[in-house]
């Protein structure tokens, strides 16, 4: 009887290894009382066990413990191997190439995307894997590569972490690091700005070449605001140029008016002088008139006193 309760004592801690192992995270505690209480249920009866080295199976009708039915198995992320890691990736990056950038970030969280890849990873002969364990493999290895770039963007890179190997397939997934990320460095990525690894700065589109359609819209939209500053710029020069044209004009016209106005001064004196010179005239032609009649009366007088001389010489 104490055999049986020992080795129902060792067949309980081994289904609570086993129900705590199936989380590929690291579960709250209502999580981890949650998957113990659903394989493990008191009041019930064992579930066959292994034989013992004799060959023989114990059994009690009566046993304080039973085992339920269990739940499928989510591995580990520590039992990935590099090689089904890298297929989970190359088959990631190309489910979500197959759709526009907007809908990547749903197909990403797709349990269908996470099944079509389990059946390809049992297709090729790793048959303990299903949809769940490989979205949470995914979940992991873009958590943990966003810490690597958060410790980077601080200035504390982390050394050789096992994970920096698959850096460049997550951002070819994304075809540009999440706008929430930081920029991290590593052999074909691009280098940030103020980076501690130094180098010449690329976008992500000459490296990725891609262009997601909200980066090709906010650059369509700055070279239209550009365009708009620049037609602004050259209207606030064709106003300025216009003032000063007006202003030109505005000089032109009172030159104009001086002009005028001066035009008619010479005019009034034109016809003062043209009166004076026709007064003038009246007045000479009144004076010819009276020299003429002078003229005649002193020929008049000459030939009288020359007939009176003649008389007197007789």
């Amino acid at each position: 009887m104490e055999s049986m309760v020992v080795d129902n004592d060792g067949a309980i801690s081994s289904e609570v290894a086993q129900a705590v192992g199936r989380y590929d995270y690291a579960p709250d505690g209502l999580q981890t009382l949650a998957a113990t209480s659903s394989a493990i249920t008191p009041h019930g009866t064992p579930s066959s066990r292994p034989p013992n080295a004799a060959g023989a199976t114990l059994s009690a009708p009566h046993s304080a413990y039973s085992q339920k039915p269990m739940m499928p198995k989510f591995n580990r992320s520590r039992n990935w191997s590099t090689e089904e890691t890298k297929i989970l990736l190359v088959e990631l990056d190309r489910i979500s190439a197959d759709h526009p950038e907007e809908r990547r970030e749903t197909v990403l969280r797709s349990h269908a995307t996470f099944e079509e890849i389990a059946q390809i990873l049992r297709d090729r002969g790793y048959t303990n894997r299903d949809g769940q364990g490989c979205m949470i493999r995914w979940r992991n290895l873009l958590r943990v590569y966003k810490q690597i770039r958060a410790a980077t963007a601080e200035g504390n890179p982390p050394s050789n972490h096992p994970n920096m190997q698959y850096a460049p397939s997550i951002e070819s997934i994304y075809r540009f690091p999440p706008d929430s990320l930081t920029f991290m460095h590593h052999e074909g990525s691009p280098i940030a700005e103020g980076s501690p690894s130094g180098g010449q700065t690329r976008t992500w589109a000459a490296v990725n070449g891609y262009e997601t359609p909200a980066r090709k819209r906010a650059r369509e939209m700055n070279m239209v605001t550009e365009h708009i500053d620049s037609i602004d710029q050259k209207i606030d020069q064709t106003m300025e140029y216009l003032s000063q044209q007006n202003e030109i004009l505005r000089s032109l016209e009172e030159r104009l008016s001086r002009t005028e106005d001066a035009l008619k001064s010479s005019e009034a004196a034109l016809e003062i002088l043209n009166s004076t010179v026709g007064e003038k005239d009246t007045k000479r032609e009144e004076l010819q008139k009276q020299l003429m009649v002078t003229v005649q009366a002193l020929s008049q007088v000459i030939a009288v006193k020359k007939a009176e001389q003649q008389q007197q010489q007789q």
